[in-house]
């Protein structure tokens, strides 16, 4: 048996070979925090066909800023965020955050199909609270999907994946350029669509 070499990264986090799960910017990766001896994600900004992109970068920066700022139980904490020399591919971006222990409410679609109401009413409760605290801080998810709905043992549910957000910052300038279509199309707002 081959047992593949573990990335450690920032000098601390040991990441495990395979990813979690990837998305359009990024491979998410379960990891160890040597310095703090805790379990850790870590994702790892994804660059397509290999190529850095100054766009992509500062997406994936301002992404983990919102999560910083929204601070909210209903989102994995963010605890560190830093760019390491990936062989591969040179300068790369990561951002380290909560462990969330659980499945998406994709699966849990998938494997019952119909949800009882009492299920669905209390994971649309808990959504609606997290994206309250983040309209209220000026944060706009765009891309909220069953796939990006964490249930936990304990029956909470994490919203995860703010790569597509918006925040309203004086001092930023528009990361999405007019005419690109970002997000899940089944899942778009009908004003997102248009």
């Amino acid at each position: 048996m081959v047992v593949a070499e573990r990335t450690i990264i920032g000098n601390r986090y040991e990441l495990d070979a395979l990813p979690l799960g990837q998305g359009g910017m990024g491979e998410v990766y379960s990891g160890y925090d040597k310095k703090l001896d805790r379990k850790v994600a870590v994702k790892l900004i994804r660059f397509p066909y290999g190529q850095h992109d100054d766009a992509l970068v500062r997406r994936f920066l301002h992404e983990a800023r919102i999560m910083a700022k929204l601070e909210h139980p209903g989102t994995p904490a963010i605890y560190d965020a830093d760019v390491f020399l990936d062989p591969r591919f040179g300068p790369r971006p990561y951002m380290v955050m909560q462990y969330v222990e659980g499945i998406t409410l994709q699966h849990v679609v998938e494997e019952q199909e119909a949800l009882p109401i009492n299920w669905a009413a209390a994971i649309a409760a808990q959504v609606a609270a997290v994206l309250v605290a983040a309209h209220d801080r000026g944060i706009f998810h765009r891309d909220l999907k069953p796939s990006n709905l964490m249930i936990c043992g304990d029956g909470t549910v994490k919203v995860l994946d703010f790569g597509l957000a918006m925040f309203h910052e004086p001092d930023m300038t528009r990361l999405t350029s007019t005419g690109t279509t970002l997000g899940t199309p089944a899942y778009m707002s009908p004003e997102q669509i248009r």
